[in-house]
Order: structure tokens, then C-alpha cells, then sequence
């Protein structure tokens, strides 16, 4: 929900509320909620119905990869409001680059 919610003020601060990037984070948000679903359901089969035991559950594994994701995606808006000072905001200019380097 926090991502969320700097993301649609970011958006409004540059007055893109309604870019398709802004939409594709929306999308990319309910495709995950809906893969740790899916990954649950996955879980549920294999452990229950198929009797096997891969040794972890896959939704957990979905859910960690999907918490680090929007921990990074927090930081990142964060970032571009200008909320960050200093040393930690030229280290996030560096991390966050958006230019491709030149060969």
C-alpha cells in the first residue's frame, strides 16, 4: 500500500497520474497479488493432491522476491520525490541511473 501511495503522489507531482507508466506499476501490482494466489494454489496441489514435498513453499519464496521488489520500488520513488539528503541521495542517483553507459 505504501508504494502505492507514493507512486500515485509522485505521479501527481509531475502531473502524470494518468501515464502508462503509473498504469503498468497499477498492472504489475495486481499481477503480483495474483501470482502469490496462483503460487498458494500451486503449493496447496503439489503438498496435498501430487503428495511432493519440494522442500519449501513456493508462495513464501514468491511473497520474499515480492517484498524485495516493492522494497525497492519504495526506495526508488522516494528517491525521484526528493525525499533522501546528502550522501545516500548521490549514492541513489548513482544505483537509480537511468542512462545507459557509453561503450
Amino acid at each position: 500500500m505504501l508504494d502505492t501511495f507514493l507512486g500515485t503522489v509522485r505521479s501527481a507531482m509531475k502531473s502524470h497520474l494518468r501515464s502508462r507508466t503509473y498504469l503498468k506499476g497499477i498492472y504489475i501490482k495486481l499481477l503480483s497479488i495474483t501470482g502469490i494466489i496462483v503460487a498458494n494454489g500451486l503449493d496447496d496441489m503439489l503438498v496435498n493432491y501430487m503428495k511432493i514435498n519440494v522442500g519449501f513453499d513456493v508462495s513464501d519464496m514468491f511473497a520474499v522476491a515480492l517484498v524485495g521488489y516493492e522494497a525497492l520500488s519504495i526506495l526508488e520513488n522516494m528517491h525521484q520525490m526528493g525525499i533522501f539528503t546528502g550522501k545516500l541521495q548521490d549514492i541513489l542517483d548513482k544505483f537509480f541511473d537511468d542512462s545507459k553507459p557509453s561503450k
